[in-house]
Order: structure tokens, then C-alpha cells, then sequence
């Protein structure tokens, strides 16, 4: 009888030493997500539309007067699919350790992927002069574009202002999200962590992107530009390498 009295608090006090382990749900935002077709249209975005990016804020203002960008003739209609998808971000029960977020990241990035149908790609067939046409336009119509379009910052401080301007389009009718090559109308999985037990993640079937309808605007590609004044004394651009990340959560901040 001892034995076993000995025997059951030695049980109890091992019991009490453990974590006690729980179940922590968290919900997936892939709002404006980069992907191998583009960004996730989760708002309103369509080529065209000209944005100063504040690198060191990380914040994106949306400029006067939307650029008449030229295009290349639509692609023939197809299924598609994006993988690859980056820049996941999530809302939790509880605190998610770094190492668990690390894991659900890299579970979105390597298995889920979205497939959309009647995709047509729109793509830009020039984007620098339709810029400066833009700004001598907005010129001409009595407009301080200086000002209006922060000249002297992007141009001053090149490494921490950038134009962002919205080049690509890719059209679809409908969106379907599947992970591991299995869809469903909402996709769930686990993560198991030794030290907080198990993490219920979920991906909602649909988020603020509504690619849904006829010739529905799902994926966009940008330009990322550094702006200067060139020998004769007019806008110009180049190329700007880029976080695509960061990118993600700029575009997340805009109304």
C-alpha cells in the first residue's frame, strides 16, 4: 500500500512538472501574397495605377492621376496556377513561437498553392514614357505635379522613395485554393510544437481579393523605379531591386 501511495505521488509530481499543452488556431492573411503569377489583387489595383513607396516607413501613397499604360495583346485564356506564395502573415488564439511562424510560412510557401480559370494575361508594353506622359499631362491641366507627385523627395532621396507603378494584369472568372494538390472550400492544417502543443492553421476560402466574376483583375505585377533628372533636365527611371516581402505588407496598408 505504501508502495503504491509512493508510486501514484511520484506520478503526480512528474505530471506537474510538464507544460501542460494546448491548441492554438490561427487564421492565414494572404492579402496581396507574392506569388510566381504576381501579387494577390485584394483590393482594387489595375495597370496603371502610380504609388510613391516610403522604404524606410514602408508605406505607399497612391499619386494623382493614374498612367495610360500600353499593353501587349491578351493571352488566350488558360487555367493557371501560383505557388510559390510568400509573405503570409497570421492572426492567432495565442502566442505562435518564431520557430512555429517559421513553419507555417514555409508550409504555405512549398504546398499551397492557387489554381484560376480563364486566366488572360495583359501585359504592359512600355512603362517609362507613360509615366512622363502622365506627368505632363497632369502639368497641362493646371496641376502642381512637383508637389502633387513628390519630385523632390523620390529624386533627393532615391534609397528611401520609390515609384511603385502597377504594370501587369492577369484576368480570371474564379480562384480555387488547394494545399497538396487537394482543394477545398477552406483548407486546414496542424502544426505540432513540443513546446506549445499543437497549432490548428487555417486558410480561409476567401479573403478581401474577390477573384470572382467575368475578366476579374486576380494577380498584378509592379515596377519598382528610382527616379532622377536626367541631362535634359526631365523625369527618368530605372529598374529598382526590392524586398517583395515588405512589398506585401505596403500594399496591405492601403485603403
Amino acid at each position: 500500500m505504501r508502495l503504491e501511495l509512493l508510486l501514484a505521488f511520484a506520478l503526480a509530481l512528474t505530471a506537474c512538472g510538464q507544460p501542460e499543452l494546448r491548441t492554438t488556431r490561427a487564421t492565414v492573411n494572404l492579402d496581396y501574397a507574392n506569388t510566381s503569377l504576381g501579387y494577390r489583387n485584394s483590393g482594387a489595383l489595375s495597370a496603371g495605377r502610380l504609388m510613391l513607396w516610403d522604404v524606410q516607413e514602408n508605406d505607399l501613397i497612391t499619386l494623382a492621376a493614374d498612367v495610360p499604360v500600353a499593353t501587349l495583346s491578351p493571352t488566350p485564356p488558360v487555367r493557371l496556377e501560383a505557388t510559390s506564395i510568400r509573405g503570409a502573415s497570421f492572426t492567432a488564439s495565442a502566442d505562435i513561437p518564431e520557430t512555429t511562424s517559421a513553419r507555417i510560412s514555409s508550409e504555405v510557401r512549398n504546398n499551397l498553392s492557387f489554381s484560376i480559370s480563364d486566366a488572360v494575361r495583359i501585359n504592359a508594353a512600355e512603362t517609362y514614357s507613360a509615366i512622363s506622359r502622365s506627368y505632363t499631362t497632369l502639368i497641362s491641366s493646371g496641376v502642381n505635379a512637383f508637389t502633387a507627385w513628390r519630385i523632390a523627395d523620390v529624386t533627393g532621396m532615391p534609397d528611401r522613395y520609390k515609384f511603385v507603378l502597377v504594370t501587369d494584369e492577369i484576368r480570371a472568372s474564379d480562384e480555387t485554393v488547394s494545399l497538396d494538390s487537394t482543394f477545398a472550400s477552406g483548407v486546414e492544417f496542424a502544426i505540432e510544437d513540443t513546446a506549445s502543443g499543437t497549432v490548428q492553421v487555417s486558410i480561409p476560402s476567401t479573403t478581401t481579393a474577390k477573384c470572382s466574376g467575368e475578366e476579374v483583375i486576380c494577380y498584378v505585377n509592379v515596377s519598382v523605379l528610382t527616379v532622377f533628372i536626367n541631362d535634359t533636365g526631365n523625369l527618368d527611371y530605372s529598374p529598382s531591386g526590392f524586398d517583395a516581402i515588405k512589398l506585401v505588407n505596403a500594399l496591405r496598408s492601403l485603403s
